[in-house]
């Protein structure tokens, strides 16, 4: 296998194992919560797998993040329809594995995501829209990577003769990071270089966290689900579909409007 096949074959298999990893881990709190009897458990569990996944294997893990990566200029879309078909695949290689370990035969139905009894559908849709996007602008502000360049040359050195290149730990994605201002010291350069190392370097955590916290807010309106693959899978498993339209119009709308959001206000594209 020559370097780039191998290259891809690493990306794909991450993709993978993370959407894997990922899901089951969430699943197999939700199960277990009844007895372990702490109510934050799924936040948490969510949050800390969030970080040890992008830690371990960068990757997208969610069908919004990756249609936002598209539509944000992040991603091709021949990369990215891989990564959704790669997702959909893990959703249901997790669950099956779920059905398979735990006892019982209703885990499809208890894994099920679906609004509260109090809240409307369409108010439903708008939470997964609002917690999609906040979770998709913060990964392309971190995880997706910046690509320092200097604007102009300062009036002492030729900045842009160090043009700094900050790769991602997913390597298809680079986004690119330009202030408007017309003039540009070396000094300031480097210092935007800084701050895009902090914010790579930190991204797992802030990913981690984003996931936790967002995790606690949409429970009584839309269930939180904030990826369409979460609840896809168990409908599919348990032929209940009623509820799985809410989540990829809110959620793939959600990370969609992120992506464009951060390409016209956060990138100089001129």
């Amino acid at each position: 296998m020559d370097a780039e096949k191998a290259k891809l074959f690493r990306m794909y298999a991450g993709e993978f194992l993370a959407t894997f990893i990922f899901l089951f881990s969430v699943c197999a709190t939700t199960l277990n919560t009844p007895i372990l009897n702490i109510p934050t458990i799924g936040p948490i569990a969510a949050g800390f797998t969030a970080f040890c996944v992008v830690f371990c294997f960068g990757g997208h893990f969610n069908t919004a993040v990756t249609l936002g990566a598209m539509i944000g200029k992040k991603m091709d879309v021949g990369t990215g329809m891989i990564y959704i078909a790669l997702q959909l695949i893990a959703s249901f290689t997790a669950i099956g594995a779920i059905n398979l370990l735990f006892p019982g035969t209703t885990n499809s139905d208890s894994l099920m995501v679906k609004p509260s009894a109090s809240s409307s559908n369409v108010a439903a849709v708008f939470m997964e829209f609002f917690l999609t996007f906040i979770l998709v602008l913060i990964i392309f502000r971190s995880a997706m990577g910046v690509q320092v360049k200097p604007k102009i040359k300062s009036s002492n050195q030729n900045i842009s003769d160090k043009l700094t290149d900050i790769d991602t730990t997913d390597k298809t994605i680079v986004a690119i990071e330009e202030s408007q201002s017309p003039i540009e010291t070396a000094k300031e350069y480097q210092s935007r270089v800084k701050a895009a190392e902090t914010r790579k370097n930190h991204a797992p955590l802030v990913i981690g966290l984003t996931i936790g916290f967002l995790a606690t807010m949409g429970g009584t309106v839309s269930g939180g689900a904030f990826n369409p693959l979460r609840p896809t899978a168990p409908a599919v498993f348990s032929l209940n579909f009623s509820y799985v339209w809410i989540y990829w119009v809110g959620d793939c709308l959600g990370g969609l409007a992120a992506g464009l959001v951060h390409y016209h206000m956060f990138e100089d594209n001129n």
